[in-house]
């Protein structure tokens, strides 16, 4: 079950923004590395009823930011070395985040940071053995 009174303002007007925007362009992608944003866009995903006042919540989908620029570096748009640097980053600033008593926020962004770092290791080698760089 989804609480939207953990969203601020912003990640509210966002949502809303992607369902305007699917309106006239179809698929919308909302990268993000909030936890909580993404799956309040899981959540809008299931809202059939939202379909004729703001969009269709189907053509809206929440994507963790460095999933969406693991797969930009496997298909070579990306130097290895600079998604190693936003990897290393995004696992650095995590660690030196407060940690959120009684919730499990912090553990759900590790957890996508490690099926990151798993998926880029993957990236890496098949790309090593496709002799690209």
């Amino acid at each position: 079950m989804f609480s939207s009174d953990k969203l601020d303002e912003n990640d509210i007007s966002l949502a809303v923004l992607a369902l305007q925007l699917s309106v006239s362009n179809g698929q919308v992608f909302v990268l993000t590395n909030d936890q909580q944003l993404l799956s309040f866009m899981s959540w809008l995903r299931t809202k059939k009823e939202i379909r004729g006042i703001w969009g269709d919540p189907q053509l809206v989908e929440g994507i963790h930011c460095l999933t969406y620029l693991e797969n930009v570096h496997r298909h070579c748009t990306i130097a290895t070395d600079e998604m190693l640097k936003m990897l290393q980053y995004a696992l650095l600033a995590h660690y030196s985040r407060e940690t959120l008593v009684n919730t499990n926020k912090g553990k759900n962004i590790l957890n996508s940071l490690f099926t990151v770092q798993s998926n880029f290791t993957k990236s890496i080698q098949i790309k090593t053995a496709r002799g690209a760089t």
